[in-house]
C-alpha cells in the first residue's frame, strides 16, 4: 500500500527562524529514517527553493498565498478542495507542523499537529493584537481537527492539558524535542564583527515582549557595574524597531555597549556562538527555547530563563538557569556563567532531527492502524 505524508509548510519565509529550522529539520531527519511514505509538500510554489530537493517526493501546489486574511482564506479552500480530490482513498496522513491551513476535518485522512506554544493564550500582549486573534483562532481549529497532536516540549504538552483538557478526549498526544540547526564545518564563515576582536555577551532570537531584552539590558548594565565586565552585548534577530529595548538602551547611556547585529546568516552563527563570553537567553516564555540549544551545541556557556519551558530544556543543555523578573539574581547568573570553564559542544542524543522524524513516523503509522482496523469494523 502506497502512504502519502503531506506535510503542509505553507507559512515558512526565508526569514521564519524558528519556524523554518523546525520543518527543515524535521525533513532531512524524514530524508535519514527508513520508511515507506511519499513525502509530499503542500505550498505555494514560490517558497520551494527553501528546501533542498533530496527531502520531498513531490508536491501539492495550491495557488494562493497565506499572507493575507483574504488570501488565507482562499488557500483554505483550495487545500481542503485539493487533498479531498486527490487523496480521496484515505492513504494519506496530513501534517501541519506550524499547526495553520487546518480549517475542517477531512473526511478520509488524518490530520497530525504541531503545537509550539500557548503565547497568545498565556501572554496575548506579547502578540500583536492584528495577529493575536488569528493565533487564538489557528491554535483552537488545529487541534479541534486533529487525530493526534505533537508538543515541542514537556512544558507544552502540560500547558495543552491545561488549557483545553475536554477538547483533546480520544486524540493522541506525544512530545517530540527539536534538534538544532547542523552548520557542516565546510560552509559555516565568520561574522565580520569577529574582527574588532571584542568580548561580548550574544543573545540571538526573534520575537515579542517574552524575550525580555530590556530586562537583559539592564542585568548588562548591573554587570558591568557590580562585576566589572568589559565587554559588549550583541543582539541577533530583532529589527531594531522594538522601542521598549531601544528606550532601555537610551536610559542606561549603553549605545556604545549594545549592539544589535539585526538579521545574521546561519553559516555565521557558529562563529557567534564559539567566540562568545556567554550566551544570555532571559526570555519568560519560550514553547522549547531553540537558541540556548543551538548556543550549547557549539560550546558556548550558556545563561538562560528558568521559566516555562526553559526550566525544563536549558538544564539538559547545561545551561546555569536563573529567574528572569529577578536583575539581582540573573546578573549574578550571567556573572558565574562568563566566569564558568568553556563546555565541550553538546552531543545531546534526545536534541536529534533523526529521533524525532522516527516519532513522528510512529504517530503516523499508527493513526494508519486504528483507520484501518476501525474500515474493517473492528477495535482500535
Amino acid at each position: 500500500m502506497a502512504k502519502t505524508l503531506l506535510i503542509d509548510v505553507q507559512a515558512i519565509h526565508a526569514h521564519s527562524a524558528g519556524a523554518l529550522t523546525y520543518v527543515r529539520g524535521m525533513l532531512d531527519g524524514l530524508s535519514h529514517v527508513e520508511h515507506d511514505y511519499r513525502i509530499v509538500l503542500v505550498c505555494h510554489q514560490d517558497i520551494l527553493d527553501l528546501f533542498p530537493r533530496h527531502v520531498y517526493s513531490g508536491v501539492l501546489a495550491i495557488p494562493v498565498r497565506s499572507r493575507a486574511l483574504f488570501q488565507r482564506m482562499l488557500y483554505s479552500v483550495w487545500l481542503h478542495r485539493r487533498i479531498e480530490k486527490e487523496y480521496s482513498d484515505g492513504d494519506a496522513i496530513y501534517w501541519a507542523p506550524l499547526n495553520m491551513g487546518v480549517v475542517s476535518r477531512f473526511s478520509r485522512i488524518k490530520t497530525v499537529v504541531t503545537i509550539h506554544d500557548f503565547l497568545a493564550f498565556q501572554y496575548p500582549e506579547c502578540v500583536g493584537w492584528r495577529r493575536r486573534p488569528f493565533r487564538r483562532r489557528g491554535v483552537v481549529r488545529a487541534i479541534k481537527c486533529a487525530d493526534a497532536i505533537v508538543c515541542i516540549s514537556d512544558f507544552t504538552k502540560q500547558q495543552l492539558y491545561l488549557l483545553f483538557k475536554d477538547g483533546i478526549t480520544n486524540k493522541k498526544v506525544c512530545r517530540i524535542y527539536l534538534g538544532g540547526k547542523d552548520i557542516s564545518l565546510d560552509r559555516e564563515r565568520a561574522h565580520p564583527i569577529l574582527q574588532e576582536g571584542e568580548s561580548f555577551l550574544l543573545f540571538v532570537g526573534v520575537g515579542g515582549k517574552n524575550k525580555n531584552l530590556p530586562f537583559l539590558v539592564a542585568c548588562f548594565d548591573r554587570l558591568r557595574r557590580e562585576y566589572a565586565y568589559l565587554g559588549k552585548l550583541y543582539i541577533v534577530g530583532q529589527s531594531g524597531q522594538d522601542k521598549d529595548l531601544i528606550r532601555a538602551i537610551g536610559d542606561l547611556r549603553l549605545e556604545q555597549h549594545v549592539r544589535q547585529l539585526g538579521f545574521v546568516d546561519d553559516a555565521e552563527l557558529p562563529s557567534l556562538y564559539r567566540a562568545c563570553d556567554a550566551f544570555v537567553f532571559p526570555s519568560y516564555y519560550e514553547g522549547f527555547g531553540l537558541p540556548a540549544l543551538e548556543a550549547s551545541r557549539y560550546g558556548a556557556r550558556v545563561c538562560a530563563s528558568d521559566a516555562a519551558s526553559l526550566g525544563e530544556i536549558a538544564p539538559l543543555c547545561n545551561a546555569h538557569c536563573a529567574n528572569p523578573f529577578d536583575e539581582y539574581e540573573f546578573t549574578q547568573a550571567m556573572h558565574e556563567t562568563v566566569n564558568s570553564a568553556r563546555p565541550p559542544e553538546l552531543e545531546a542524543e534526545c536534541f536529534n532531527w533523526e529521533n524525532a522524524a522516527h516519532q513522528l513516523l510512529e504517530i503516523c503509522n499508527a493513526l494508519f492502524v486504528s483507520k484501518h482496523v476501525r474500515s474493517r469494523g473492528g477495535t482500535s
